[in-house]
């Protein structure tokens, strides 16, 4: 049986985890342990022999690896992630051997009193390391530095009474489930949760309650974004999972809405009314690919929706019928999305939903359809002109006509008039509850809702919406004739900033404002701005396969090479915020690349015809014409490309994307910048800052900027062959650890896959062949390969000279330190924080390959202060 004795790291009392009452360790959530309380301010390893796996940037939490292979958790207090490592001052680096004797780190228990922090250090087991893993006590109460405490013993036999246990055990979402449950502020801190393609997504009610720092370093967490009150969750395309195990929490809606700056309340209001409906759009939009492929290869027929083309719809005859279906189960839902507009938007400001249902059938009438009209968009009803003004482009004239005429309209596609009419239903529902006699409250309270509703909708809203789109209209008109197709080129490259901030969904709608206004002015509804949504994407593809062909840490290299298949699928924001973002070289070279492509598109004149899903699959739209232009007729007398030379120049523009992103992320990323560099760069900025200081005559700045131009250190030759030496063996490690991690990954899946078997085996009560199946589990082969490449691991690891290399960079410095301080013009404070500056630049060969965290903005000093 293998044991981990586990000592006290200082004078203090030892108390159970579930004292500590915080709801996350008190829970074992993160492993079984215990709850140390220091009395001395130096904490030491309480492990007697083992190495420091990681170290938290907060410096508040550190894990330690044992000879026995699991990793032990020393978390120093409950709400001190929140000071970004103030109170702490570490002693040991990453991948250091330690022993009893091993500083780890000092703690400033007064800064704690006086800030009201309880001091409650935490020791356990990993959870993901320790499922057979219990803590046994061996004293309680008062100890002294060094005294044992307890041991944790592996139960390498499990009953058959724990079969249960061994099966059963909780996947990672449902763990992430319950922890970030916590974290937001439990159930009652959110009205409601829901996904995106890559997105949990919580409407939060106090943010205060939400633990952001907690959230980020969940390991299923990529990043996190507020949009207004809701909180986004980047997790990836297993997001769905995630919701899943949310759900079973069984969440309480409770309301709370809070003020915010108008545009920022716009923007929340507008993702979350929008962003659930993102599967009707997807689903529909493969539906209509199969149509687009079905109709350009002459096995199925074309069916249009204006009033001409209504005449075959009604005289289908035979298989026609079956094909009619098919068009109508891929052309109704976006057709009349103002209804699923109507429905998302009555969930969201929390009208009674039928009510909502019948706001959107009122708006999106098909009496007002008119069997799609002249031009496929429903019937108009003009009301008066303003006039007209007369110009020499045929295409701005019809433009400025119908900005001119103020009608009435079908409003199955306004989705800005049903939004407003929702929320207009909203109050005036709770205003008329307010008042009403309950005796006529079921008959009169809908009827005036729709009433005043209804003709306030159709009859104000609706025109005044009308004319807002001739001017949206007139300006993209302009954008579009910016020469050189700049105007595409510049939205492109902007594309994925919208991404980042989490509103792409808002901004989005200018390019369907655009189209909108291209179907409704009679041109077909060809999209100019869409097209840049999509070709952005291959940019970041291309930016992380730039870093793959040159990357030497093979753990990045995986990563990056995971997410490739995900950007094909038009997915970026694990790339984003995982990869490219973080090396900002990488973002900058997507931009760029998106930028160029885009302009490209623009040049040639690519438009989006058809939505056929994202990613890949939305090549396909491109090959067509639009849903209202089938014959391209249309096209022809406007000009667009043919539906041949659209999808072919699309893809063009798509390589394009994909190529100079591949080139110049090639060109511009850089592993690390070397510690020479990095240095010289601090010093510049050091210098710049000596300049611009008031308070010292040109006479001293020169002299003070020549004393240190002539005494800073320079690193020796022999200095750089060592860091060298250390950088090859740095790569060494990685590249074993990325095997340790693959063996780890088939075995997981293996595991997985007998634990379903033995689950089943189980619940029949089949007891011998459950035990089999846990037998194969504990004796598989991927466990030898494990215990193979750890070994390796430990031998590379062996060759490592850190001490060589903490030395040089504390002495180093040391030195420069001394030298900025003998010049009398920072005080205490500032020195600390030029001291981080120069040790992340010292340490630019650790920061680089994950072995040292750099330090925050808040720990550094600011040069341009």
């Amino acid at each position: 049986m293998k044991e981990i004795k586990i000592f006290a790291p200082s004078d203090g009392f030892v108390k159970y985890l579930a004292e500590l009452n915080d709801g996350v360790f008190s829970e074992g959530m993160l492993g079984d342990g215990f709850v140390f309380e220091p009395s001395s301010k130096t904490l030491y390893s309480p492990l007697e022999k083992g190495e420091v796996a990681e170290i938290f940037h907060t410096k508040h939490a550190f894990f330690f690896k044992s000879e026995e292979a699991p990793t032990i958790l020393m978390h120093i207090g409950l709400e001190t992630v929140k000071l970004n490592g103030k109170p702490f001052k570490v002693k040991v680096n990453k991948n250091e051997k330690i022993n009893l004797n091993s500083e780890i780190v000092e703690v400033d228990l007064k800064l704690l009193n006086d800030l009201n922090l309880v001091k409650s250090t935490p020791i356990v087991l990993d959870s993901m390391d320790s499922s057979n893993w219990k803590f046994v006590f061996k004293k309680t109460g008062k100890v002294k530095k060094g005294e044992l405490i307890g041991v944790f013993s592996e139960n390498s036999k499990v009953e058959k009474s724990n079969l249960e246990a061994y099966f059963g055990a909780e996947n990672k979402y449902s763990i992430a489930a319950v922890q970030l449950n916590s974290f937001v502020g439990g159930k009652s801190n959110y009205s409601e949760v829901y996904n995106c393609m890559t997105r949990l997504r919580f409407k939060i009610n106090d943010k205060s309650k939400v633990d952001e720092n907690k959230i980020s370093e969940n390991q299923v967490v990529k990043g996190i974004i507020w949009n207004g009150e809701e909180l986004q969750i980047v997790i990836g395309q297993d997001v769905y999972k995630l919701k899943d195990e949310i759900s079973k929490l069984d969440v309480e809606i409770n309301k709370n809405d809070k003020k915010q700056p108008f545009l920022k309340r716009s923007l929340a209001m507008f993702s979350g009314i929008m962003v659930p409906l993102i599967p009707i759009f997807i689903g529909t939009g493969l539906i209509q690919a199969l149509i687009g492929i079905l109709t350009l290869t002459n096995i199925m027929p074309t069916f249009t929706i204006t009033s001409e083309g209504m005449e075959a719809i009604k005289n289908a005859t035979g298989w026609d019928i079956f094909w009619l279906m098919l068009f109508v189960t891929g052309k109704s839902a976006p057709l009349f999305n103002g209804i699923a507009v109507a429905v998302s938007a009555s969930k969201y400001f929390g009208l009674r939903l039928y009510v909502g249902v019948g706001i959107g059938l009122i708006l999106s009438s098909p009496i007002l359809f008119l069997g799609g009209g002249a031009f496929g968009a429903g019937g108009e009803w003009v009301l008066f002109t303003l006039g007209k003004i007369n110009v020499s482009d045929p295409q701005l004239q019809y433009i400025l006509d119908r900005w001119l005429t103020i009608m009435i309209t079908a409003g199955n596609l306004k989705i800005f008039v049903i939004i407003p009419a929702v929320y207009f239903g909203k109050v005036l529902d709770e205003w008329i509850k307010t008042w009403i006699s309950p005796l006529f409250e079921l008959t009169c309270r809908s009827f005036l809702v729709y009433l005043i509703v209804g003709m306030f909708s159709l009859c104000i809203l609706m025109p005044v919406w009308n004319f807002s789109e001739g001017i949206i209209g007139i300006i993209m008109y302009f954008i579009s004739k910016i020469p050189f197709g700049i105007g595409l080129g510049v939205y492109t490259g902007l594309w994925q900033i919208f991404v980042i901030f989490g509103i792409h969904g808002t901004v989005g709608t200018i390019a369907v404002l655009q189209a909108l206004v291209s179907l409704t002015s009679g041109q077909g509804g060809y999209a100019v701005f869409v097209p840049g949504q999509s070709i952005s994407v291959y940019s970041q593809i291309g930016a992380i396969i730039g870093l793959i062909i040159v990357t030497k840490n093979k753990e990045l290299k995986k990563q990056a090479m995971g997410m490739v298949p995900v950007g094909f699928l038009g997915i970026t924001e694990p790339i984003i915020y995982g990869i490219t973002l973080p090396r900002k070289r990488l973002f900058i070279a997507a931009i760029i690349s998106a930028f160029i492509a885009g302009t490209f598109a623009g040049l040639v004149g690519v438009t989006a015809r058809i939505g056929t899903g994202v990613g890949i699959f939305e090549g396909i739209g491109y090959f067509q014409y639009t849903a209202f232009d089938v014959d391209g007729t249309i096209a022809k007398a406007t000009g667009q490309l043919s539906w041949i030379a659209n999808g072919l120049w699309y893809v063009a523009s798509c390589a394009i994307a994909l190529v100079t992103a591949i080139l110049i992320s090639i060109l511009m990323y850089k592993e690390r910048i070397s510690e020479k560099k990095s240095i010289n760069i601090i010093n510049k900025k050091l210098f710049n800052y000596i300049k611009k200081r008031n308070n010292l005559n040109y006479q001293e700045k020169e002299n003070i900027l020549n004393d240190l131009k002539g005494n800073f250190i320079n690193l020796s030759s022999q200095d750089e062959i060592e860091i060298k030496k250390i950088e090859k063996i740095l790569i060494s490690i990685l590249k074993a650890k990325v095997k340790i991690s693959n063996i780890e990954e088939k075995q997981i899946k293996e595991k997985n896959k007998l634990s379903k078997r033995g689950r089943k085996a189980f619940k029949n009560n089949n007891i011998d062949q459950a035990e089999k199946i846990k037998s194969q589990i504990e004796n598989s082969k991927y466990i030898f390969e494990l215990e193979q490449a750890t070994e390796k691991l430990n031998q590379i690891e062996k060759t490592l000279n850190l001490d060589w290399l903490n030395q040089f960079i504390t002495s180093s410095n040391k030195e420069i330190i001394n030298k900025i301080k003998k010049l009398n013009i920072f005080n205490k404070n500032e020195l600390e924080l030029l001291k981080n500056n120069y040790e992340e630049a010292l340490s630019s060969v650790l920061i680089a390959y994950n072995f040292k965290k750099p330090f925050t903005v808040s720990e550094k000093f600011n040069f341009k202060k």
